[in-house]
């Protein structure tokens, strides 16, 4: 037996995303045996069959990072103590001879041996010439098997393992060394204990397919071959239990498949059925020949082991399964590059909407309207001063916001002010705000479309995306408050600079002193007062603005006058402005990353939720190409 010892894997990653594999599973309910879930399949739906089928591929990805992530600690094993005990590991479907087997090489009758099908259901070590260090040092590599005594063992706890030390007897055919007895990898519960059929095929230097006559042409035999034989292990077949009259023939077949199948010839070994087991069950009574011949066997097993050859088989194993493995992890990689795109799409819609419903609506559009309400309060024009004083007791930038009176105080005091003339505008929608709101419930519509669209793909994202639109359904009504509350909040941040626009104008005028005496020797109405005061506190609409006397007077001259460009300068200014403010604080700020977040679904199903950077990487095309 070659113990060189082996270069250390740099596949970091296996651990990380066995985890989460583990979450995910456990989160979908899996992990119930196969006579359940045969017993659920009757009522299945196509979507539920659908669901199954990926749930089936999951969890057979998940036994192969089983065996990866305890192949990888094997390899750390064997470069930390390149000379630990030898590991022997016995396989085999249901009643195959496995536990007798056992008994044999170590010339004892440690191992229990019953007529029952699935009587060993845990990973049981017999230890022939160890110390108890060496054993402990095993411990990685079994797990998550958590080890216990034999008298300890408890049937219903699948997540524990046997290893003591046995007296082998004078006939053993191994010492300084461990030989692993498994559950059967073919019976009804072996869903629910193959890890722990996993783990000994994963601290085995050398394995025994122990098999029967009946079962050899099993899938499940040739299944669990196709899986051990690339693993850089020695391989040795035993089939049990064939009548003399029988031997030739099933060493045929078995020879034949197997040639046909992996292109070698089995290193294998027929025994009889023994009749009569009355008198040593345990170690029943194999005539000499046949005996002499499975010793030579098992010996040269042992001697083709080469530790130093399994690092380079477990890395080609990874390298054939690892995209595999990681198509969840790059499949939801790719669905959330998907949904940041439309999302993206939908967002820049959004904003498409809102520059042509508003922002270039000369219907529609009020911004430049409130910075020519706040010019009126800064004009001071003659005959309107004493009452712009008395408005601004009681009002206060920014607009809309009438401080200790609301809209219905407003409403009396302009009515006051006005001689009776101003008429309430209540209800007057806020275009700027009705404009946001109906372009946000389009963008929502359009995503759910399409999260509808994505359902209907067969590919692996399916589910996914229906879990995307599931949490969109449900966060449909949080996400239109946050929009509202968002949208005022970027509104409100922008009154500033329409506050600034208006001093701008101002201070343009106070440049040309003959227009700014002109403007305040204009003799306007009064109703210019309640203008003012209207569109501060939302009793009158901005747009509605123009059609006020005193604004008519004063725009008109304005934009007849040298202003009249600079005028519209500023009103395009607010406007390219305002869209960036509105792109950039409310759609491509909060709103998109609260849209992103729908996106990540539930992270108890989420692959990449929590997942190490690792993965990720490992996960990258150009590194599954490489």
């Amino acid at each position: 037996m070659s113990t060189a010892t082996p270069e250390r894997s740099g596949n970091e990653w296996i651990g990380p995303l066995l985890e989460r594999y583990r979450k995910v599973l456990s989160a979908s309910g899996a992990g119930t045996t196969i006579a359940q879930g045969a017993a659920a399949a009757a009522g299945r739906s196509a979507d539920t069959t659908a669901t199954s089928l990926r749930q089936q591929g999951l969890e057979q990805h998940f036994r192969e990072l089983l065996l990866a992530d305890a192949l990888e600690d094997k390899l750390a094993l064997n470069a930390e103590s390149p000379a630990h005990p030898l590991q022997l590991g016995i396989i085999g479907p249901t009643q195959a001879g496995k536990s007798s087997l056992v008994n044999h090489v170590l010339d004892t009758a440690r191992a229990g041996v019953s007529a029952l099908a699935g009587y060993t259901v845990h990973a049981q070590g017999h230890a022939n010439g160890c110390d108890e260090r060496e054993l402990t040092d095993l411990d990685p590599v079994l797990s998550p098997l958590r080890r216990v005594p034999l008298t300890a063992l408890d049937p219903r706890r699948l997540d524990q393992y046997v290893l003591e030390t046995v007296d082998a007897g004078p006939a053993a055919l191994v010492s300084h060394a461990v030989v692993w007895d498994s559950p059967d990898f073919d019976s009804v519960a072996a869903l629910d204990y193959r890890s722990a059929v996993l783990a000994i095929i994963a601290v085995a230097d050398a394995l025994v397919m122990m098999l029967s006559k009946d079962k050899y042409g099993d899938q499940s035999v040739w299944d669990m071959l196709e899986r051990i034989l690339p693993l850089g292990k020695p391989v040795l077949v035993v089939i049990n239990k064939v009548p003399e009259s029988d031997r030739g023939a099933v060493e045929n077949a078995f020879t034949s498949r197997f040639r046909e199948r992996f292109d070698d010839a089995p290193a294998l070994v027929v025994m009889p059925l023994i009749a009569d087991l009355t008198t040593s069950p345990d170690l029943p009574p194999w005539p000499e020949a046949n005996a002499e011949q499975l010793r030579q066997a098992i010996q040269a097993l042992v001697n083709d082991i080469d530790r130093s050859a399994q690092a380079e088989a477990v890395e080609r194993f990874v390298a054939a399964r690892g995209s595999a493995w990681l198509s969840p992890v790059r499949n939801e990689l790719a669905a959330q590059q998907a949904w940041e795109t439309e999302v993206d799409a939908v967002l820049a819609a959004m904003e498409s909407d809102y520059n042509e419903n508003y922002l270039d609506d000369p219907q529609k559009y009020e911004t430049f309207n409130l910075a020519l309400a706040e010019l009126l309060t800064l004009l001071e024009i003659p005959g309107l001063a004493s009452t712009l004083a008395r408005t601004r007791e009681f009002v206060t930038w920014p607009a809309r916001r009438l401080l200790g009176l609301g809209r219905l105080g407003a409403e009396a005091s302009l009515s006051k002010l006005s001689g009776g003339r101003f008429e309430a505008a209540a209800g007057k929608p806020d275009q700027e705000q009705q404009m946001l709101a109906l372009a946000w419930e389009r963008g929502l519509n359009r995503l759910q479309g399409w999260l509808i669209d994505r359902q209907s793909d067969t590919s692996t994202n399916a589910a996914w995306w229906s879990g995307v639109s599931s949490e969109l359904r449900t966060q449909q009504k949080a996400l239109e408050t946050a929009f509202e509350r968002e949208s005022e909040r970027a509104r409100k941040a922008f009154e500033p600079r329409i506050e600034a626009a208006a001093k701008g104008l101002y201070q343009q005028l106070q440049a040309q002193p003959a227009l700014l005496n002109t403007l305040r020797a204009t003799r306007v109405t009064t109703d210019a007062a309640g203008v003012a005061l209207a569109v501060k506190s939302g009793g009158l609409a901005p747009s509605d603005l123009v059609l006020a006397p005193a604004m008519l007077s004063v725009t008109t001259l304005l934009t007849e006058s040298a202003l009249g460009r600079y005028m519209d300068r500023v009103r395009n200014e607010l406007k390219v402005e305002q869209r960036r403010h509105i792109r950039e604080t409310l759609l491509r700020g909060e709103m998109r990353e609260a849209l992103l977040a729908v996106g990540a679904g539930d992270a108890r199903q989420s692959f990449l939720a929590g997942l190490d950077q690792s993965v990720i990487d490992a996960a990258a095309p150009e590194r599954l190409s490489a």
